[in-house]
């Protein structure tokens, strides 16, 4: 167990048996009555949620999944859809029994969040959207020979989207090429603020955990829970399932392909949700700008409704 000097007690790294015989690991610190869920990225677990986990109130309760294939939960059936890890989460918040919770979702975890409360509204309280997938997923682009997307042009079977639209992340983790990982995280996660050398070595070392890559590109290359086409295939509208106070954030200095202020706000948009600039921050907000982003994130947990 570690440590926690704000929340009341120490992170404790759990496991719980679902009824689909998936089996979840998460962290779980807090003895408060407001219950947080956080939702990780792609290729990470809720090792990355550690450090803001240590610098919550005492009035909060926090919970932080590893996804199925992700940190220490198991991959015992390959997910072809977002759809299949929301699943899982409300099998884990039944077993827990946890409701009007917090809900945050970062990244690819964004896509997870939005596809809960799309599939199970009334659970969560509040969501926050964190340097998010599009609410239109995100289809891989047809790639020039310098690497930039040709326009109007996608990947269109699962065999381009895993051999195609998947590298060079999935060779780098076959190949356990801690090196060229690091190289590609420091690229586009870590661009602006490098995490301490002894902490920053655990989260590369956490990302050969990940079992569900490549086979999440090609979910959230299906996503889209809009109403219109999203150029390889129509929405089916459960966007309009999710009614509760959202808070979209980006980062002004983000540089995942997929994420960016465009999506960022059409998804803020269509979710009647607050948009949320991030200055001096790259996909990481809550490692770049722990304290500023941990104020921001109370605040609006804590904002009437």
């Amino acid at each position: 167990m570690i440590a926690s000097p704000h929340c009341a007690g120490k992170i404790q790294i759990k496991k719980v048996q679902l009824a689909n015989s998936e089996t979840l690991a998460y962290r779980e610190t807090g003895e408060g009555e407001k219950v947080i869920l956080l939702i990780h990225g792609n290729m990470a677990s809720s090792k990355y949620w550690e450090r803001l986990m240590y610098k919550f109130p005492p009035e909060y309760k926090i919970y932080a999944p590893d996804l199925r294939g992700n940190g220490l939960s198991t991959y015992n059936k390959p997910v072809e859809t977002i759809e299949e890890l929301s699943s899982d989460l409300k099998l884990l918040v039944d077993k827990l029994e946890l409701r009007d919770l917090y809900l945050l979702g970062w990244s690819f975890g964004g896509g997870v969040a939005m596809e809960f409360c799309a599939d199970y509204p009334g659970i969560a309280r509040k969501l926050v959207l964190m340097e998010s997938l599009s609410y239109k997923g995100y289809p891989h682009p047809r790639l020039d020979d310098y690497d930039c997307p040709i326009p109007g042009q996608f990947l269109t079977t699962k065999e381009e989207v895993l051999q195609i639209g998947a590298e060079p992340l999935a060779s780098h983790l076959k190949n356990r090429d801690f090196d060229g990982m690091r190289a590609i995280w420091e690229k586009i996660i870590f661009n602006v603020k490098i995490p301490d050398e002894n902490w920053y070595q655990e989260l590369i070392e956490d990302i050969f955990l990940t079992k569900n890559y490549p086979d999440c590109a090609w979910a959230w290359h299906n996503f889209n829970i809009s109403n219109e086409h999203n150029m390889t295939s129509m929405g089916n509208n459960k966007v309009a399932n999710i009614k509760l106070p959202t808070l979209c954030t980006w980062a002004e200095n983000d540089m995942v392909r997929m994420i960016s202020k465009d999506t960022c706000e059409e998804t803020a948009r269509a979710l009647n949700a607050e948009f949320h600039i991030l200055k001096n921050c790259g996909h990481a907000p809550h490692i770049d700008q722990e304290e500023k982003f941990l104020e921001l994130l109370t605040a609006f947990f804590e904002a009437d409704p």
